[in-house]
């Protein structure tokens, strides 16, 4: 069974991001593998950026079809409306490919929870 998955990214770079503050997103096929196919601009709705109070709707529409989203940190905002939709939540610090390769293992059965924190509540 394959699923499509997005990593929430930091604006400088390649590692994963908090999900209210991302501005885009890595878009990953997970099957046997994790297999990379695009990237997604979003609008940051909260911290940092000054947009407090914004609402999350524009954020969730750019990841809606996909069943998963990794993230370094998510509040209970973000955390709650993913659910609402059925997406999983997957924290994990470090780059979007290792967090993608390690969601492919989970979902295969091969990895624990080292490097990562698996959200079963979504």
């Amino acid at each position: 069974m394959s699923f499509t998955l997005a990593v929430a990214m930091q604006p400088d770079g390649d590692q994963t991001g908090h999900f209210g503050r991302s501005e885009g997103f890595r878009i990953y096929e997970i099957a046997d593998r994790a297999r990379w196919i695009g990237q997604r601009p979003a609008l940051p709705f909260c911290g940092s950026q000054g947009r407090g109070g914004a609402s999350i709707e524009p954020l969730l529409t750019v990841i809606d079809d996909c069943a998963a989203v990794v993230v370094a940190a998510i509040g209970p905002c973000g955390r709650a409306a993913l659910a609402e939709r059925g997406i999983s939540v997957y924290e994990f610090a470090g780059s979007a490919d290792a967090a993608a390769a390690l969601v492919a293992q989970w979902q295969a059965g091969q990895a624990g929870t080292q490097g990562g924190r698996r959200d079963r509540s979504a």
